[in-house]
């Protein structure tokens, strides 16, 4: 019978700030790293100043926050309402979708039961309500007259109406609001999401030295 071995690929990543440390994690899970296959296909060392534990004023990543917030375009529309081909954020859009999904399933609010059912809760995430003001000043592609394109895809839709009290900004805030949106969001500290996933190492090196 023959055997075929996989080479790991050794990876340096500079930086262990949010983007660096999900890059690590994204690597290893793509893998198929998990519990009884503990071999990763990567091997990955992380450079930085600081790293997941400290406390360092000027290290961010323990003290902010994140949530999850759309950056796509709506997708583009020709006439007769055909999407155009040139949609420049597709990929976007089903990226941010994918993540919405995975948040949710950390949290465990996916309805569905798995290895990381309640987990996110944790590590300081929860799913939150979230509301999105289009201004008059307000140039943003994700959101316009007609609603936002990810109603579908979060929890809890539903279009405010701006002349409501209970929905009206106050102040110069409230000037040129012409749309609102109501909707469930995850929201989440990077440091302790690191620091939860590789408690137990999970092939990840800090500066050479093991964790």
């Amino acid at each position: 019978m023959s055997s075929t071995t996989t080479k790991t690929k050794n990876i340096l990543i500079l930086g262990a700030g949010i983007s660096g440390l999900q890059t690590a994690l994204s690597l290893l899970t793509s893998s198929g790293y998990n519990e009884n296959n503990p071999a990763p296909q990567y091997k990955i060392t992380l450079l930085a100043k600081y790293l997941p534990g400290d406390k360092n004023e000027h290290y961010c990543s323990p003290w902010a926050g994140a949530d999850w917030r759309s950056h796509a375009s709506k997708p583009s529309l020709a006439a007769g309402g055909e999407e155009v081909d040139t949609d420049k954020d597709r990929r976007l859009r089903k990226w941010e979708g994918k993540t919405y999904r995975a948040w949710k399933s950390l949290i465990g609010e996916d309805g569905k039961e798995g290895e990381g059912e309640g987990k996110g809760k944790e590590m300081g995430m929860a799913i939150t309500p979230s509301i999105y003001y289009l201004g008059s000043t307000y140039h943003g592609a994700e959101i316009d007259e007609s609603g936002v394109w990810f109603e579908d895809v979060v929890g809890g839709y539903r279009e405010l109406d701006v002349l409501e009290p209970e929905n009206k900004l106050e102040g110069i805030l409230g000037v040129g609001v012409r749309k609102a949106v109501h909707f469930e969001t995850g929201r989440g500290a990077g440091g302790e999401d690191y620091t939860w996933r590789n408690r137990d190492g999970g092939g990840i090196r800090r500066c050479g030295a093991w964790v």
